[in-house]
């Protein structure tokens, strides 16, 4: 994070008062590096439709929040921004859902539908949202329906535990990387049980209390762990190309040293160069 401080007009100062003043920036930054971020619907901008409430009061930040009234029935969110177009479930229990605009800053259009029957869907609600996105990372520094979790949260505890005395980020993920790959299995039984349920989200305390889950908890894990720290995690939806097949899989982009860095913790023990992986939507 940049941090400028405007300057009325030109003042020389001590040595030692430089030297305090510099050390003092960096303490700034860097608290300002790791300061946590959980989105609000604070109801300044609302769009509503058949019993759903858009709440985009936040959408500078990056985020939107979607809520139903309550319904068992399926319920499935459209963002388009341009050409991009990706679809997500949401809950319909009457709460709040955080949904990240991943796409940077535009007018992205939100659509949310209900399920009437199989494959048909009934439109709810369409609202245009302009999107001017202060900080590019602040959607992947922040829960949302994908990696959820509050500052209460097992999972945060765990990784202020793994980062005591750690100071850099790449440490910090290196830390969530090696507990991961000690301490989570793969969970076969809910991989084959998972399919046809396209509105599963991982709940991130349950997982670090199992020790075991399915790439897509792999990924909420080691993005909460991470994201709550202040370091940008990207959870990843795409096809991994491996050993003469494709399959549909989660992994992470991790921000570091200036560029985005693929990571999947599923696979920690076996590397697969990224050539390999093939994106469909960023959350």
């Amino acid at each position: 994070m940049e941090m400028r401080v405007p300057l009325k007009k030109k003042v020389t100062l001590p040595i030692t008062a430089l030297v305090v003043a510099f050390f003092a920036l960096v303490l700034l930054a860097a608290l300002a590096a790791v300061t946590p971020f959980y989105p609000e619907a604070s109801g300044d901008k609302v769009a509503t439709g058949k019993s759903i409430t858009l709440d985009y009061s936040h959408a500078d930040q990056g985020y939107v929040m979607i809520k139903h009234k309550g319904t068992k029935k399926a319920l499935m969110v459209q963002f388009t921004l341009g050409k991009v177009k990706v679809k997500s479930y949401m809950r319909g229990d009457g709460e709040y859902d955080v949904f990240p605009l991943s796409y940077g800053s535009g007018k992205y259009k939100i659509e949310v539908f209900e399920q009437v029957k199989g494959k048909k869907y009934t439109q709810l609600l369409s609202q245009t949202v302009n999107a001017k996105i202060e900080d590019e990372f602040s959607p992947f520094v922040m829960p949302n329906r994908f990696t959820n979790y509050t500052a209460e949260s097992a999972a945060v505890a765990k990784a202020n535990e793994l980062f005591t005395g750690l100071t850099e980020d790449k440490d910090k993920i290196n830390a969530a990387w090696e507990y991961l790959k000690a301490n989570m299995v793969y969970d076969y039984v809910k991989a084959a049980t998972i399919q046809g349920t396209p509105d599963y989200a991982p709940v991130v305390d349950d997982i670090l209390k199992a020790g075991k889950g399915i790439c897509f908890d792999y990924s909420a894990l080691f993005g909460t762990m991470l994201r709550s720290h202040g370091i940008p995690t990207q959870m990843i939806f795409g096809y991994l190309k491996a050993a003469g097949n494709k399959q549909y899989h989660a992994w992470s982009n991790v921000y570091l040293d200036g560029e985005w860095r693929l990571m999947d913790s599923t696979f920690a023990m076996q590397a697969y160069p990224d050539n390999l992986y093939a994106p469909t939507q960023v959350n």
